[in-house]
């Protein structure tokens, strides 16, 4: 005959059984609040030590210190050849679509792995349908002036069947590599009264331990200024009118906010009869349309994070779809079997 435990006993059992479970769960809350606050403090104040560790695997110069550019490996293969004066697309690669991607540190990609980069998610989307090679050409801080040069010397031999030209907000900023440029010297010469705004050495500063907050501050300031600087505008112009109307597209890569200043750079393409796709696009594919939902900050999520600006994984993966959807419903760039 089973036996009942007095009442007073089957409470008690009762009470460490709640007393458990409730220290079950501080104990998984108390383990969250010191997961997060590691990294809060992790990525807030020791982000190179913590976060990549400006590896090259990530597509940092460790230390900011300069190392053989053949280390970054695929990342770098296209700068490389032309650099080396090589062709970048190779024999094997005669009947494959070729696309080149040429851009700054957002093509390059910076805080994120070589198969994290868009170019390389492109060309596995776009095998699906047929052989294709897409190649990059890259390097952090490029900006009109090298995609014009670099665009040129890549395809004096042979144009690819598609170049798409990865373009940022901070495109209007000259920088110190811009000086010995002909159509510098042309504009410096049809404004000698203006003087031009080149953008600060990023790697200078932080090596002469200016804070991160002042770098950033003269950053924007510098950029919101060059786009109302007629030297800047007119070296900007001056390159995009050189550069191809035809079998090219211009992304503008970091539109998705609300930026007229930035607007007014793809209506400039417009004008000159460049095909302009805005990554804002993304908003009408599902997959996407919640980072611009109930007033989000889509730069949130997009980010390799509050400390690191560069588009992160995420970011990489939606370019990839938005120019993979541009180039198969297109009739200028549809990809026959």
């Amino acid at each position: 005959m089973l036996k009942l435990l007095p009442s007073h006993l089957s409470s008690t059992c009762c009470f460490d059984k709640i007393k458990k479970l409730l220290l079950v769960f501080a104990s998984f809350f108390l383990i969250f609040l010191s997961i997060f606050g590691c990294y809060f403090i992790a990525e807030k104040f020791f982000f190179d030590k913590f976060f990549y560790q400006k590896s090259v695997l990530h597509g940092y110069y460790p230390n900011l210190k300069p190392v053989d550019i053949s280390q970054f490996g695929e990342r770098s293969q296209g700068f490389r050849s032309v650099e080396n004066n090589q062709p970048i697309f190779s024999s094997s690669d005669t009947n494959k679509f070729k696309v080149m991607v040429i851009g700054d540190s957002f093509v390059w990609g910076v805080g994120i792995k070589n198969n994290q980069r868009y170019a390389k998610i492109l060309e596995t989307k776009l095998n699906k349908i047929r052989p294709t090679k897409v190649v990059s050409i890259s390097y952090p801080g490029w900006n009109s002036s090298e995609l014009l040069k670099y665009y040129l010397l890549s395809t004096k031999d042979s144009p690819p069947d598609l170049t798409i030209f990865s373009l940022v907000h901070n495109d209007s900023l000259l920088s110190r590599f811009n000086r010995d440029d002909q159509i510098f010297k042309n504009c410096l010469a049809l404004y000698p009264q203006v003087t031009p705004i080149v953008a600060i050495d990023l790697n200078q500063m932080i090596a002469n331990n200016t804070p991160l907050s002042k770098v950033d501050e003269i950053f924007n300031r510098q950029h919101d200024d060059s786009w109302s600087n007629s030297v800047n505008l007119c070296v900007l112009d001056s390159n995009l009118v050189n550069l191809p109307t035809e079998k090219s597209v211009y992304f503008l890569t970091d539109d998705y906010g609300n930026n007229n200043l930035y607007r007014s750079y793809g209506e400039n393409l417009k004008k000159y009869g460049k095909k302009v796709i805005s990554s804002h696009i993304a908003q009408n594919i599902p997959k996407y349309s919640y980072l611009w939902q109930n007033g989000h900050d889509p730069y949130k999520y997009l980010t390799v994070s509050s400390k690191e600006a560069h588009p992160n994984s995420l970011a990489n993966q939606m370019y990839a779809d938005v120019l993979y959807n541009e180039i198969i419903s297109n009739p200028e760039f549809i990809l026959k079997k």
